[in-house]
């Protein structure tokens, strides 16, 4: 039904990462479902590693990169351009509009709130 519709693909991934984090750390077994299912959603290695990096880094400014799905190498530009992407996926509004689950509404708003909050982060330390 959500074939082809990759925003949905992608929170379904971040919710399943959301669960493996849930006791602090990733197993194999956990991590070989995740790759398999990125690959199965279309959403290849570089969704599956920006996630990976998102839920199960230690160091906070490494977290935000992961949110935003880029890497402290990213130009400015780059790390913009992934934000405001990311913020048109999981904006709420359009999630409600949908007419998604209530549980699917209120991943987005958690997730949108956390997409702003990692760009408020980046640009204070790059001083953009």
């Amino acid at each position: 039904a959500f074939r082809g519709n990759a925003q949905i693909m992608h929170t379904v991934l971040a919710i399943l990462f959301s669960v493996a984090a849930a006791d602090g750390h990733i197993s194999p077994q956990e991590e070989d479902l995740l790759r398999r299912a990125s690959a199965t959603f279309g959403l290849g290695s570089g969704v599956y590693d920006y996630m990976k990096a998102q839920y199960f880094q230690e160091k906070p400014v490494e977290r935000y990169y992961g949110v935003l799905e880029s890497s402290p190498d990213d130009s400015d530009d780059t790390i913009k351009s992934n934000y405001r992407r990311l913020v048109k996926e999981f904006h709420p509004d359009k999630i409600q509009a949908k007419g998604l689950p209530p549980e699917f509404q209120e991943f987005a708003k958690e997730k949108f709130q956390e997409i702003q909050n990692a760009y408020e982060e980046i640009t204070k330390i790059r001083n953009v």
